[in-house]
């Protein structure tokens, strides 16, 4: 009897499914949503394809699959179709150890670099750096109970992460890769909670008026924000994203380059 699912899909022209940073934010939110009742245990896009472990049946990985990819094109504008899905199953735990490895190396082993901060998998949710896929930690502690977190920082390709404050011109690139947002404009909770953690983590060493050019709103919305209780697991988040950045070659920061008003709010 299987113990998971190992799915792959992609589109019939093999084009990359999810390409800029707000892409693969996106993707990743789908997959997340949509997998949860699933048993979601790891996903990856590296470029043309997606890879997606779930602790299901067959019938229900097929189902999944339908979801995920109809997801995807109506909320990625994809005009080609995807072809029907390869579902494999995995029916013992060395299986599944080493479909979990395999799945969260595909950027490694394809060669892709522009995915830096692996947002187009549940990597950063399982080491604390994004919050919507932390129940995929649950999830890969009663599957793979020897996986720990040094085995995790691996597959990132890290040493170790702690929690930092700088460098503060990455803070809000910091905050959108730990929200998994486009942008932190709006109303919604996700962007206000976003907005709060952020001045958490760097208001102590700005005036207000720099930090409501930082993140484009008004001072008094900055008192306005101040007077909210703040989320800590995202407040952790961003500093592990900052720590994360920072130990990033200058290269992978290029294809992560922050907005520009970043620069000017703290240097203008």
């Amino acid at each position: 009897m299987a113990i998971a699912q190992h799915l792959c899909l992609r589109l019939v022209n093999d084009a990359v499914i999810a390409a800029s940073p707000a892409e693969r934010r996106m993707l990743a939110r789908v997959v997340l949503e949509r997998a949860r009742k699933a048993s979601l245990i790891a996903f990856c896009q590296p470029d043309n394809h997606l890879h997606v472990v779930v602790g299901c049946s067959r019938d229900t990985a097929g189902h999944l699959a339908q979801a995920v990819t109809h997801s995807l094109r109506a909320r990625l504008g994809l005009e080609a179709r995807f072809a029907p899905p390869f579902i494999k199953p995995i029916v013992e735990a060395r299986h599944l150890n080493a479909a979990f490895r395999y799945v969260l190396r595909q950027p490694d082993r394809h060669g892709v670099s522009g995915d830096s901060l692996r947002e187009a998998s549940n990597l950063p949710d399982l080491l604390g750096l994004r919050e919507i896929g932390s129940y995929t930690r649950v999830n890969v502690r009663r599957s793979l109970p020897r996986m720990g977190r040094r085995d995790l920082l691996q597959l990132l390709g890290v040493d170790e992460l702690r929690p930092a404050e700088e460098p503060l011109e990455r803070v809000i690139d910091a905050a959108l890769a730990a929200a998994a947002l486009p942008s932190l404009e709006g109303s919604t909770g996700e962007a206000i909670s976003a907005r709060r953690a952020v001045l958490a983590v760097v208001s102590s060493r700005l005036p207000c008026r720099t930090l409501a050019a930082l993140l484009g709103i008004s001072a008094r919305s900055v008192q306005w924000l101040r007077a909210r209780a703040v989320d800590p697991a995202m407040v952790m988040a961003i500093r592990l994203q900052l720590d994360l950045l920072s130990r990033l070659p200058a290269e992978a920061l290029r294809a992560e380059a922050p907005f520009a008003h970043v620069a000017s709010a703290l240097h203008g």
